[in-house]
């Protein structure tokens, strides 16, 4: 019974391959983007929405021309808060959708 540190939320544990989230919504319904997010607990702390935003673009440049919304838990998520205050962790699955 040591003094052992707690171990990280499961959401924040990486797998083999590092934390990754899932993008699906308009035209990734049949494809779902997995994007590669970071290695470490510490980088996944410090992603914004708007770091995300930049991954899926430099795969499908096609949305950054009409802009897109991100939407996790039913809440839109703003440019400049961080993923993980929103409850995203390794794995999630987050909805896209156009600017009305």
């Amino acid at each position: 019974m040591g003094n052992s540190p707690p171990s990280p939320s499961p959401r924040l544990r990486p797998t083999p391959r590092g934390f990754e989230v899932t993008v699906i919504g308009p035209h990734v319904v049949s494809r779902p983007i997995t994007i590669y997010l970071c290695d470490t607990e510490e980088q996944m702390e410090a992603i914004t929405v708007l770091q995300l935003k930049l991954r899926i673009f430099s795969r499908r440049p096609d949305f950054k021309r009409r802009g897109i919304v991100l939407i996790f838990d039913s809440k839109v998520m703003a440019d400049e808060r961080t993923l993980v205050s929103y409850g995203v962790g390794n794995k999630s699955v987050i909805e896209m959708s156009y600017p009305k």
